[in-house]
């Protein structure tokens, strides 16, 4: 399986749009980040 290694500014952005969306409603940004996760 191929290794994927992001840089450090798209770290924090993931970080930042998540907190975004869980302010949002609660678990947006849980969803956020499966549908980030299943995109890879």
């Amino acid at each position: 399986m191929l290794k994927i290694v992001f840089h450090p500014d798209v770290i924090t952005e993931i970080e930042v749009s998540y907190a975004w969306y869980q302010n949002q409603a609660e678990g947006l940004g849980d969803d956020f980040l499966h549908e980030f996760r299943i995109s890879l």
